[in-house]
C-alpha cells in the first residue's frame, strides 16, 4: 500500500538524515553541547531504524526485539535534549553527577525493565504483530512502567524547552 511505502520512506530517510547531521556536529565539536546533540541525532536515527525493521520483521520474535530495542533510543531522547540544551545555554553547572542521575534515572530503569525483568509485559502488555498489506503492525497493551517513562520523557521535554525560553 503506498501508505505504508511513503511512511517506510519517510522514517528511513529521517534516520538518514540524523545519521547524517550527527556526522556534521561530530566534524564541529567546538560548539557547545556538540556531543550531546550527536548522542541526540544517534538516538533519534537509532529509533527510525528499529521502525522501518519492524515494519519489515521476518518473524513476530525479531519483531518484539526491535519494538524493545526501538526504547534504547526513546527513553533517552528527551534526557538527551535536556543535557544539549543545558550544554548549549552555558548553563552546564547544573550537570553534576546528582541532577545527571535524576535526568537518566528513569530512561536506565526502563532499560533494566525491559531486559532484565519480567516487567517488560507490564511495560508492552499483549505485545504482537499483525500482518497487513506485506507489512506488520504492532498490537499492544500499554502498562503502567510505560506512562512512568512518557511522563519522565515529557516533564522533560517541558523543563528543556522552558530553559530555551
Amino acid at each position: 500500500m503506498l501508505v505504508f511505502e511513503l511512511y517506510d520512506w519517510a522514517v528511513a530517510l529521517l534516520a538518514i538524515l540524523n545519521l547524517s547531521l550527527c556526522g556534521y556536529i561530530l566534524a564541529n565539536r567546538h560548539v557547545p553541547g556538540s556531543l550531546s546533540a550527536a548522542a541526540l541525532t544517534l538516538a533519534i536515527a537509532f529509533v527510525c531504524a528499529m521502525f522501518v525493521l519492524l515494519l519489515h520483521t521476518s518473524s513476530i520474535e525479531a519483531g518484539y526485539a526491535y519494538a524493545r530495542l526501538r526504547f534504547l533510543g526513546i527513553a533517552f531522547v528527551s534526557p538527551l535534549f535536556l543535557v544539549f540544551v543545558l550544554q548549549y545555554t552555558r548553563q552546564s553547572h547544573w550537570l553534576t553527577f546528582w541532577p545527571l542521575l535524576g535526568i537518566f534515572s528513569i530512561p536506565l530503569l526502563t532499560q533494566f525493565i525491559l531486559w532484565f525483568t519480567p516487567g517488560h509485559l507490564d511495560f508492552l502488555h499483549d505485545w504482537t504483530l499483525i500482518p497487513y498489506a506485506d507489512h506488520w503492525l504492532e498490537s499492544r497493551t500499554l502498562g503502567g512502567w510505560y506512562y512512568i517513562h512518557a511522563l519522565h520523557g515529557g516533564a522533560t521535554l517541558v523543563l528543556a524547552l522552558g530553559v530555551l525560553v
